[in-house]
């Protein structure tokens, strides 16, 4: 019997085919692999930078109140230099003004309070979306 050299050549080309695929398909593999792995570290970048954002937000709402806190203060260190002594009608519309002054400045703190820890359980939520993509 003789060596058929075309068979043979046939099955060294059919071999060399398959492992040419197989290796294409294995790159093919980690490249989809990569490509997943990179959309998920952007996608926890993008909830952590957002969280991030949020944190300052909150930082900005926090000095605003402050800064909206002392204005009562100041409001109350002048009547108290010039305003004490009014009487009548002058004194009561004053009085009224001030009432209605630390009825809304409480309503405002309460909303800035609300409003903070609002933002701060936004930022936890994307915090926690960006550590279940780690």
């Amino acid at each position: 019997m003789g060596y058929d050299v075309w068979g043979g050549v046939k099955n060294v080309a059919s071999d060399a085919w398959d492992k040419t695929k197989d290796t294409a398909n294995d790159v093919k593999d980690k490249l989809e692999d990569a490509k997943e792995e990179a959309e998920r570290q952007l996608l926890r970048a993008k909830y952590l930078t957002q969280a991030e954002a949020l944190d300052s937000y909150a930082n900005n709402v926090r000095k605003a109140l402050e800064d909206f806190n002392q204005a009562p203060q100041e409001n109350a260190k002048a009547y108290n230099a010039h305003a004490v002594d009014w009487q009548g009608k002058k004194k009561e519309a004053y009085d009224d003004y001030q009432n209605q002054l630390r009825t809304v400045a409480g309503e405002a703190r309460v909303d800035g309070q609300n409003l903070i820890i609002e933002i701060e359980k936004k930022a936890a939520q994307l915090r926690e979306k960006a550590g279940n993509l780690a």
